[in-house]
């Protein structure tokens, strides 16, 4: 009997150890949101100068709401960040430039359509955070019209693994 309970006792505490062993630090997920592209504008005219679109409102392809990391119908935005797509391999934008919105929700102004293709890669962060989606690749294709106003894209860093570094320049 006593030999059953020193059994019991032993099963018991490396059970107790192996589950707090299996547990990680950190149960709260703290650096686990994917990033988003940076942009800046700049005037096309002196490349070297930051140049605000004026009523710049940047709608996602079958999106009915503005991209809020760009303070939507702003004068003033020189730089912004735009969520990609994490499950695709390529993100359609609605760039408009003297933005206006009706009372339906009709939106007119100058619109330009970019499109940006890239490699998703997924990575494990950790059992809180679970994957973070890194982009690669990064290639925008702005689609012509008999009006840009955008007249050209520079990529700065093709590849995106956190908000801080500038990935694409716009030229308007």
């Amino acid at each position: 009997m006593r030999l059953i309970k020193k059994l019991s006792f032993l099963v018991c505490t490396l059970m107790g150890i192996g589950l707090f062993v299996g547990c990680e630090k950190d149960d709260i997920c703290i650096a686990g949101d994917t990033p988003k592209m940076r942009i800046s504008f700049f005037s096309a005219l002196d490349e070297t100068t930051e140049k605000a679109p004026p009523q710049l409102l940047v709608v996602g392809k079958d999106q009915n709401t503005p991209v809020p990391t760009l303070s939507p119908g702003s004068s003033s935005v020189t730089e912004g960040l735009i969520p990609l797509k994490p499950n695709a391999s390529e993100t359609e934008l609605y760039m408009v430039t003297n933005a206006s919105i009706d009372s339906e929700g009709v939106v007119s102004g100058n619109i330009d359509a970019l499109i940006i293709t890239y490699n998703a890669s997924p990575k494990f962060i950790s059992k809180a955070c679970g994957f973070i989606v890194n982009y690669e690749n990064l290639i925008p294709v702005l689609t012509p019209d008999s009006d840009n106003w955008i007249k050209r894209i520079e990529v700065i860093t093709p590849t995106i693994n956190n908000e801080t570094d500038l990935h694409v320049k716009i030229y308007h």
